[in-house]
């Protein structure tokens, strides 16, 4: 998922900064990878390029195998930032917002410093909210699936209670509607969320899939 960041609130260019300042930490001088995985020349310009001014090319490899084959903890919360910021704004970053947020998860940053967790909640907050208000109507009738399922998703992989979000969808009809149409033929088929990025989180797409169907939201949609 890209947002467009000619579309950016302050808010969430204020929570981006934010995680600059927490995380800010000097430069690895080293990170563990695999060769097959990540080469050498890729991690000499991970250590060598300022932070701001790494793009997806730099850091699309990092992240598709970080925490299996490249890198850690340390290395991972001084580029945090800057992937968060690309997850937002650059339309050339393969990562997948879901991908994004599931490395959350595997550095286990519930277990953070008090600190670090709150900036990385008012980003996702931020960012669920900036969602909401950037959502339309699906174009031509194709009920594609929107980003606000991309990122409950992906809250999902991060361990992050989907509840409270509901609550606000409710009070966004656009949002919700896409969300609701972009499921509701697979719903209907096979019982299940359109999303392949639901499987290995069957219990979070079960809760999901029972706000989707629930009598609330079908009376929110009729209204």
């Amino acid at each position: 998922m890209v947002l467009r960041e000619m579309a950016m609130t302050p808010e969430l260019k204020a929570v981006v900064e934010a995680l600059y300042d927490e995380f800010k930490a000097p430069t690895p001088r080293y990170i563990e990878a695999c060769p097959c995985c990540a080469d050498e020349a890729c991690i000499n310009l991970l250590i060598h390029t300022p932070l701001r001014e790494l793009d997806a090319d730099h850091l699309s490899p990092y992240l598709g195998s970080l925490f299996h084959t490249v890198g850690n903890i340390t290395d991972y919360k001084y580029f945090l930032p800057r992937i968060f910021e690309l997850a937002l704004t650059d339309p050339s970053w393969s990562a997948t917002t879901e991908i994004v947020m599931d490395k959350l998860k595997l550095a286990e940053w519930q277990k953070w410093p008090i600190s670090e967790k709150k900036v990385v909640q008012s980003f996702v907050d931020a960012w669920f909210e900036f969602v909401l208000e950037d959502a339309r109507e699906p174009e031509d009738g194709i009920h594609c699936l929107p980003e606000v399922d991309a990122l409950i998703c992906g809250m999902a992989h991060a361990d992050i209670a989907l509840e409270p979000y509901f609550t606000r969808l409710l009070h966004s009809p656009i949002a919700l509607r896409a969300l609701y149409l972009s499921n509701e033929p697979s719903l209907s088929k096979n019982k299940h969320l359109a999303n392949p990025f639901w499987q290995g989180h069957e219990e979070a797409a079960s809760t999901v899939q029972a706000f989707l169907q629930s009598d609330t939201v079908l009376g929110a949609l009729t209204c």
